[in-house]
């Protein structure tokens, strides 16, 4: 049922591949296949389950390097005249907010879905590729993911 999904088909055909062809990574349209998901458990849940769709059905995309995960600012404190402190996960945010106690006109913020991020953050973080903060996806990332969320990634390769 996944295979015939529209999102997973759009992607896909997006990519230049159909699922379980085997059309040479070199004939893709893209070099990389970007995931950016919302910082929050349904972006963490998506990226998951895309991540176990390409293990499935685009095995060698993730086996070659092609699939990087851009990992989105978890929090953020605006501070008068300076630019945001990002952070990227709980415990950064939380160290972040106690160095700030006591600081007047301190916002903090903890993002909720990438809509929350500003223009300016996004592209720092998110967009440029000389700032963001990207890593490749080894199939040991996919078993992890699929662990963590009761799945077999074993039985989810082809």
């Amino acid at each position: 049922r996944v295979r015939t999904s529209r999102a997973f088909s759009a992607l896909t055909a997006a990519l230049g591949d159909a699922p379980g062809t085997s059309l040479p990574l070199g004939q893709l349209r893209y070099r990389r296949l970007l995931l950016l998901m919302d910082p929050d458990a349904d972006g963490i849940h998506t990226a998951a389950l895309v991540q176990l769709f390409l293990l499935r059905c685009m095995p060698s995309l993730i086996e070659q390097g092609f699939v990087w995960i851009i990992h989105a600012p978890w929090g953020e404190i605006r501070r008068p005249g300076l630019d945001p402190l990002v952070s990227f996960d709980a415990m950064e945010y939380r160290h972040q907010c106690r160095a700030m106690e006591g600081e007047p006109g301190v916002l903090r913020i903890r993002h909720r879905g990438l809509g929350t991020i500003t223009p300016e953050v996004l592209a720092r973080c998110c967009i440029d590729p000389a700032t963001r903060r990207a890593r490749a996806l080894s199939p040991a990332d996919v078993r992890e993911a699929a662990r963590v969320f009761g799945g077999d990634a074993e039985s989810a390769a082809p």
